[in-house]
């Protein structure tokens, strides 16, 4: 499988991101943090994460830049020399692959990854990051997986299985033995509490012979409990129409006399009902009196008394005024003058309130003390401009006399039409109609509510219908005791005696329904037949054939189990020995001819022969930490080369070399070159060192 190019959208750092891998060996570069470590995690994602989850390592790949949104990963590759097309959309919960080459299409997660399976040889992320993927400081780390590189060599080896590698099977088979046999010579509390097929076969032999004795002791008793229950159902179905007859006489009964109380009750609301009728239409007779009055009364209700009672004030005050004026011309002529000089009113209405704003200076501000010396101004003005004093003579008094009778006779004149308009001839007459019109509509109020307090928030066409109700519901009511047919007027002795009598029979009844109902349980519990025994001999017949069959079955599980075991330790030792060639084709160069033999143990650890000390040693804390990871990366395209020999694997390198000096660096780019040629090789690095092991990307 070659990867083409990646796109990705919303994923981490990256909006939006486009970056191609046109050769065997693509260098990308960029400084640290800037995104080299985020494409690693993508492929990944792109590879092997399901869109439709939701878990730990999805969310974390969030947008930085809009957390609240999922992101979208298309990859374009080559397998086979066909192109292809994956596109896994987190947001919209959606995967797509398209085979460009034969028009092939999915959008099954399942059946996606078994394709990339077969197309790139990873069975899941795991894998691929204890093999493929190789992060900065980690790339003597190739052992750290060992449960799935285990597991991929089985596969690999076992391949004849299908999905199940050599010691998954092995384990399955000695657990199906274990199975087999589970329980069996076990006792007291330790039991199993699900036994083996075989224990069970056992046990299941051993009921059923003891099953078979107690169905013969069982047969007679429940023909002895059936000859009972019979004798008992009789007697039950004739005391439940005894106790039928009785309900019906005490419910006719009880039906006599709430209806008797009903129509009692019915005439007493049917006549609370009609005297309510009665009063309402004598109330409403006194309403349409009142109605009457005041209908003679309705043009008093627009009169404006105020009115009235200003022309009367005013005839009032020209009437003191008059008298006044006449006093005034009494005095004159009695004193022979033909002036007489008065105070001018001018004068006072001025002082007043001058006066009393000067005495506001004594409580709030000495300002108001001004008013005093402009009432004092106000003073020497009139003294000196001689209108302090108002001069009248006869002849003006006259005249201001006749002119006030004269109006003091046009507004009488006025008043006496508007008495003559409203038909009275004083305003007592007119306050008293007042008086009138407001006594009946209170009257008329208190005889509606009165209604209402009756009708209670309902209407009197209401009422009499309830009223028509009543009476028809005593019709039907003496229908109904017409039809129940008693003997005799029932008595309160007749109720307690039925009543008595019922309580004694359902008492009979319950018991008799007791003694059925454990004579049938005793039936039901102990219900055999001779078909049965013969049921119990057939079915011994099937459990020890079955048992034949089981121990047959873990025979064959044992012997399986052995042969498969042995193959195993033979394809596995195979498998190390084309490990350790691959590896020895770059021992010697890596470690300049110093180190030329290898092995791997049983356990698959990786040891080199030491001249120096005569034997195997393992390479970590015995060479040098940069020796050590050339060696581990030469181990981990070995593996590679094991695990996938039909596939192009895609090797991530993330700066793994910062620790190599120029020697080693040069070394390892040779290696590179060589393993190009069976390996898809992507170097993230943040150095210009590299910028000639391939084509160059830069972020």
């Amino acid at each position: 499988m070659f990867l083409k190019s990646l796109y990705l959208k919303n994923f981490k750092r990256f909006d939006e991101l486009k970056i191609d891998f046109p050769d065997d060996i693509t260098v990308v570069i960029g400084p640290n943090e800037k995104g080299k470590s985020t494409l690693v995690s993508a492929i990944i994602a792109g590879l092997f994460y399901d869109p439709k989850k939701r878990n730990r390592e999805i969310e974390v790949l969030r947008s930085w830049q809009s957390p609240d949104k999922f992101y979208e990963i298309k990859m374009e590759f080559e397998a086979n020399g066909e192109n292809c097309v994956l596109l896994k959309d987190f947001e919209r919960k959606k995967i797509f692959f398209e085979n460009q080459a034969t028009g092939e299409k999915s959008d099954d997660f399942q059946e996606i990854t078994e394709k990339f399976r077969q197309i790139g040889g990873y069975r899941n992320a795991k894998l691929f990051e204890s093999t493929s993927c190789v992060r900065q400081e980690q790339i003597a780390s190739v052992a750290v997986e060992k449960k799935e590189l285990g597991r991929a060599l089985e596969d690999l080896i076992g391949g004849g299985f299908g999905s199940r590698g050599f010691g998954e099977i092995i384990q399955r088979l000695e657990k199906a033995v274990a199975d087999l046999n589970r329980g069996r010579g076990e006792s007291g509390w330790r039991i199993a509490k699900n036994p083996g097929l075989i224990k069970s076969l056992e046990d299941k032999i051993g009921k059923n012979a003891e099953t078979r004795l107690a169905a013969e002791e069982a047969l007679k008793k429940v023909q002895d409990a059936w000859l009972n229950f019979w004798r008992l159902e009789g007697d039950f179905e004739k005391i439940s129409k005894d106790i039928e007859l009785s309900k019906k006489e005490l419910e006719n009964i009880r039906t006599y006399t709430s209806l008797r109380k009903e129509m009692a009750d019915a005439k007493v609301k049917l006549e609370e009902i009609s005297g309510d009728l009665r009063e309402i239409e004598g109330l409403r007779k006194k309403i349409s009196q009142l109605d009457a009055y005041l209908e003679k009364l309705e043009p008093y209700r627009a009169v404006d008394y105020n009115e009235f009672l200003n022309v009367l004030h005013s005839i009032k005050v020209r009437e003191e005024r008059l008298e006044e004026l006449r006093e005034r011309r009494e005095i004159l002529r009695s004193q022979g003058k033909k002036t007489k000089e008065f105070i001018n009113p001018l004068l006072i209405y001025l002082m007043l309130p001058l006066t009393a704003a000067g005495a506001l200076g004594f409580f709030f501000s000495p300002w108001f003390f001004f008013a005093w010396i402009l009432e004092g101004i106000l003073l020497l003005w009139f003294a000196f401009s001689h209108r302090t004093l108002k001069r009248l003579t006869d002849a003006e008094l006259q005249n201001q006399i006749v002119g006030l009778e004269k109006e003091l006779t046009e507004i009488k004149k006025q008043l006496a039409n508007k008495f003559e308009a409203y038909n009275v001839e004083s305003f007592e007459e007119l306050e008293e109609a007042k008086q009138y019109l407001a006594q009946f509509e209170k009257e008329k109020h208190l005889l509606e509510s009165k209604i209402e307090g009756i009708l209670r928030n309902q209407t009197a066409e209401t009422l009499k219908a309830k009223q028509h109700e009543l009476a028809g519901r005593l019709l039907v009511d003496e229908a109904k005791i017409e039809r129940i047919q008693l003997t005799r007027e029932p008595e309160n002795r007749d109720v307690i005696a039925l009543e008595n009598r019922l309580e004694n029979s359902a008492k009979e009844k319950e018991k008799l329904q007791k003694e059925m109902i454990e004579t049938k349980a005793v039936i039901s519990q102990t219900r055999v037949s001779e078909d049965d025994i013969f049921n119990l001999e057939a079915q011994m017949g099937q459990l020890e054939r079955k048992l034949q069959k089981a121990f047959e079955k873990e025979k064959v599980y044992k012997l399986t189990a052995e042969v498969l075991s042995q193959a195993k330790k033979e394809t596995e030792k195979d498998s190390r020995g084309v490990l350790e060639k691959y590896m020895r084709e770059f021992l010697a160069e890596i470690t300049d001819g110093r180190y030329r033999q290898i092995s791997i143990t049983d356990d698959w650890l990786l040891k080199v022969f030491s001249p120096e000390k005569g034997e195997e040693i393992l390479p970590d804390g015995q060479l040098s930490q940069g020796t050590i990871d050339q060696f581990y990366l030469v181990a981990r395209f070995a593996f590679l080369k094991l695990l996938f020999p039909q596939a192009r694997p895609l090797i991530i390198l993330d700066d793994p070399f910062q620790s190599f000096d120029k020697k080693r660096r040069q070394k390892t780019k040779k290696i590179l070159k060589e393993l190009s040629r069976e390996f898809q090789i992507l170097l993230l690095t943040h150095s210009d060192d590299y910028n000639d092991w391939g084509t160059v990307k830069k972020l």
